[in-house]
């Protein structure tokens, strides 16, 4: 059977050495060192990846920008390609090359400055020289 001691269950506490403090110091020194050499550590291992986030959200975001301004001219080209294509512009269009359509006759209407010039005016004579004298 375990035998029980009259002053109970417990056994007394170690009794710890006495440090002095400039070991104290130089185990706080170390363990300072330590957690900071840990940290530079993790900090440049984790530094790498961090950087490739912050660099490809960039230039998600460039490109999100750059998609929504084809998508803009996307928008632009169909609305003139269905505009183009209407019969309205189409006969515009030919009008304005000055096709006509079949069976109508053709007007063509001079301003005056295009007007040719059909002998209203007679042209001026040149002077003649005068003579010298002797």
């Amino acid at each position: 059977m375990a035998r029980k001691t009259d002053e109970g269950s417990r056994q007394p506490a170690k009794k710890r050495k006495a440090v002095s403090p400039r070991v104290r110091r130089r185990r706080r020194l170390a363990v300072l060192l330590f957690v900071l050499v840990t940290a530079g550590v993790v900090t440049y291992l984790l530094l790498g990846p961090i950087l490739r986030n912050v660099d490809s959200h960039r230039n998600l975001v460039e490109l999100e920008d750059e998609l929504e301004m084809e998508r803009a001219k996307t928008r632009e080209l169909q609305e003139r390609m269905e505009t183009a294509q209407s019969k309205e512009y189409v006969e515009d269009e030919a009008r304005g090359m000055n096709y006509v359509k079949p069976g109508e006759i053709p007007i063509i209407v001079l301003d005056d400055e295009e007007a040719p010039d059909e002998g209203l005016e007679e042209p001026a004579l040149p002077e003649a020289p005068a003579e010298a004298a002797p």
